[in-house]
């Protein structure tokens, strides 16, 4: 008896093995069927194979954006903590408000590989014209 259960498990198992490789087969050899339309603006379109991607989301939004401050700060002439804390003799503007619109100037100041300050020229206010460091982290666009 025991010989018999041995024997119908083996072909029981045998045969599990070669339906799943032939169902592996046959749908790998289907073609894949996406169809998908939505309708309406900022949505996904799946079903083409070729053509151009341009996405534009906010493009309104980020012609209309600007960097600024977003808190009340000192703007010092070199890159330092100590300098924005402490060192009122190195600060360029004593209280660019938050919400000054500033652009960046390009350069950056690594501290232990960090990318902590960039050098800004403030564009409104009664620093306007100025350059300067701020954290960087003290940026924001609005």
């Amino acid at each position: 008896m025991a010989k018999k259960i041995g024997i119908a498990a083996s072909v029981a198992g045998i045969l599990g093995v070669v339906i799943s490789f032939y169902s592996t087969f046959v749908v790998s050899n289907e073609q894949p069927r996406i169809n998908q339309t939505i309708n309406g603006t900022k949505n996904t379109v799946i079903g083409k194979t070729s053509g151009s991607v341009i996405i534009n989301y906010n493009s309104e939004l980020d012609q209309q954006s600007k960097l600024v401050l977003k808190r009340t700060l000192p703007v010092t002439s070199i890159p330092n903590l100590f300098a924005t804390i402490q060192d009122t003799s190195k600060h360029i503007c004593k209280s660019a408000y938050g919400g000054t619109s500033v652009t960046l100037t390009g350069k950056e100041h690594n501290e232990n590989g960090l990318h902590l300050w960039k050098q800004v020229k403030i564009n409104n206010g009664e620093c306007s014209g100025k350059i300067g460091w701020v954290p960087g982290y003290e940026l924001e666009y609005r």
